[in-house]
């Protein structure tokens, strides 16, 4: 998101040149401080503490990650950015009201104008193109005050997905389970399908996924 930094950088050109310098070297800590933050997500979820009950990241196939500073005449760029980079990163199977929980969570936590340091974390697991998939998504704001350190600068923002395929003999079997029954749920959103016939469906799934498995062999 270099455009939302330039036109800061912009703004702070026209500035008098001792308000200038002191305005770029506070953009120039907001970036590093945005950059240290993802380090510090991206460490934490590849080395989990001993303790995390959460079933461990697997190979990563996908990411998204970006960090933006956004000047107060900019507001709801952020919104719509990251709207789109959560188009992109679900694809249809898991579009459905997955995309739209995670939206949900990226809209609050934007529009949260709390002054201050804001961090939130969501983690799922779905099955996606036939393989169970841990998601993570995590997002850190901080706001400024209108007189704050850069006078036009809303917030700093930065966030991160990953996408991680699990090894389905990794995790336990009533995981897999619960993740394929939620798969065909979703599928069988609109038809009136009692828990038995869904259970001969999730089955089913679970049959031709180890058949693809075996395949392989």
């Amino acid at each position: 998101m270099g455009n939302t930094l330039a036109a800061a950088r912009a703004e702070v050109e026209q500035a008098e040149e001792k308000e200038k310098q002191k305005s770029l070297q506070a953009l120039d800590f907001m970036e590093k401080m945005l950059k240290a933050k993802m380090d510090s997500f991206s460490d934490t979820l590849k080395h989990p503490p001993d303790d995390s009950h959460l079933v461990n990241l697997g190979t990563i196939v996908d990411q998204v990650v970006d960090y933006t500073i956004n000047i107060q005449k900019d507001k709801g760029k952020a919104v719509e950015a990251v709207g789109l980079a959560v188009d992109k990163f679900f694809d249809v199977d898991v579009l459905g009201g997955f995309k739209a929980i995670i939206q949900g969570s990226v809209d609050a936590f934007i529009s949260d104008t709390t002054v201050g340091e804001k961090y939130h974390q969501e983690y799922h697991l779905v099955i996606d193109n036939n393989a169970l998939v841990r998601v993570d998504s995590m997002l850190y704001k901080y706001n400024f005050e209108t007189n704050g350190i850069v006078h036009m600068v809303d917030n700093a923002f930065c966030y991160m997905f990953y996408k991680s395929v699990i090894p389905l003999k990794e995790v336990k079997q009533d995981v897999v389970i619960y993740s394929v029954t939620n798969y065909v749920k979703r599928g069988l959103k609109e038809a009136k399908i009692d828990a038995a016939d869904r259970n001969k469906y999730v089955l089913e799934y679970i049959q031709s996924l180890k058949s693809l498995y075996k395949a392989l062999e």
